[in-house]
């Protein structure tokens, strides 16, 4: 590390990495580092009025590793003819290496208004190359599956702003209010000539498409898009509130809530409940009221004496006929996360040196957009996997429940 004058700072650094994971030939990768910072509000010519701010930069690149045995040629066991037999498993890649991200970060740290607002911004940028992707191989070489290869290209841009606002500063009473703010926008760059349904060059890393239905509204049968491309399924935005009281008595309220929006999943239950005849899909009830779920209606292309009455999307998803990838759902949604009280109570446990009770309640409130039809948005199973994001298929998972709880922290 190198300081000059109190203000400038300049850090370096370099790691190396080899791993058995790697293929045999493919030898060890240099990931260097540096990252510098310039505390501004130092300098002569900053007025005080401004407050304290440091400008920082940083570039640097990181990896992550290919499975054990992804590199490995590899056999599975099988029985033929009641005797020991084996199949080809993996092909094995001699040349297989991790995948290698190159990150930018800029931004600032402030202080400002006598420091009762502090504020901090990031703006990074991703590339991501030699992306690990699951290529198919030639059947005729005896190898009928994937392989993983060295061939993607991906991009991740967005920003990071955290803030924090004393609202009142009195001796006995402190009130401060906080947000966190962050984007994401993804894209594949280059799949390297793999064909892959759900992870397409120029769309987002992690790609809900399926049946869109371009009448939602009408009082018609549902007009399809086949194929569409919907959206990401990751969150490309969230924001975060927190809020905090100091009170007389040592006593603290504190509260917590996000915004998280812009991704999309599979409501995979929800089309399953659909398609049981007696069961019917949450979130059809007002539907069921016109055309009870019985089998006197199955969907599109069926006749029923109160059809004029139901929407094109309500005969598309509720009835036992609907199509798995008309289920995909925008997930925004919000969530008040915990509101807790923790006050002192030294009094109720004689010669300690502190004793404070804690209560609190978690996930108390939720919003979910008027689009959403069913199961709770967090209820998410694991769906195609690139780079370690998962796909937002919405399962049978026991989503976050509504908890309350009390604790006692004692100090001798």
């Amino acid at each position: 590390m190198l300081e000059v004058r109190d203000r400038y700072f300049l850090t370096g650094g370099v790691r190396v990495d080899g791993s058995s994971a790697f293929g045999k030939d493919f030898g060890l990768e240099v990931y260097p580092k540096v990252s510098a910072s310039y505390v501004i509000s130092d300098e002569p010519f900053w007025p005080e009025s401004f407050g304290d701010v440091k400008l920082r930069a940083a570039y640097g690149f990181a990896g992550r590793a290919p499975g054990a045995f992804d590199a490995v040629r590899t056999w599975e066991a099988q029985s033929f003819r009641d005797q020991t037999a084996f199949e080809p498993d993996n092909v094995g890649n001699p040349d297989l290496g991790p995948e290698r991200t190159g990150e930018l970060e800029v931004g600032f740290d402030g202080a400002f208004l006598d420091q009762r607002l502090t504020l901090d911004f990031t703006y990074y940028h991703q590339t991501t190359t030699n992306a690990l992707l699951n290529v198919g191989q030639t059947p005729s070489l005896g190898f009928g599956g994937n392989q993983l290869e060295n061939v993607g290209k991906l991009r991740n841009t967005g920003f990071e702003i955290g803030a924090e606002y004393t609202v009142l500063n009195r001796p006995n009473v402190t009130w401060r209010l906080g947000t966190d703010i962050s984007t994401n926008d993804s894209e594949i760059l280059d799949m390297g000539g793999v064909v892959d349904y759900d992870f397409v060059e120029g769309q987002p890393i992690g790609l809900q498409r399926g049946a869109r239905i371009t009448n939602p509204d009408e009082l018609a049968d549902p007009i399809y898009e086949l194929d569409a491309f919907l959206g990401p399924t990751e969150p490309t935005h969230t924001i975060g509130l927190n809020t905090t009281f100091q009170l007389p008595r040592g006593i603290t309220v504190s509260a917590r809530g996000e915004y998280v929006a812009g991704h999309w999943g599979r409501d995979f239950s929800s089309n399953l409940m659909a398609q049981r005849t007696g069961l019917g899909a949450l979130g059809c009830d007002h539907v069921y009221q016109i055309i009870p779920h019985d089998g006197s209606y199955e969907g599109p292309g069926d006749d029923h004496p109160n059809l004029d009455q139901v929407r094109a999307k309500d005969r598309a998803l509720c009835f036992t006929n609907s199509r798995a990838d008309a289920w995909n759902l925008p997930k925004d949604f919000a969530a008040l996360r915990e509101v807790s009280v923790q006050a002192p109570v030294p009094f109720a446990v004689p010669g300690v040196e502190s004793a404070f009770v804690t209560g609190s309640v978690q996930n108390l409130f939720r919003w979910v957009n008027s689009e959403f039809y069913s199961h709770d948005p967090e209820s998410t199973g694991s769906g195609a996997q690139i780079t370690n994001l998962t796909g937002g298929q919405i399962t049978d998972h026991v989503p976050a429940p509504a908890t309350a709880t009390v604790s006692v922290r004692v100090t001798f």
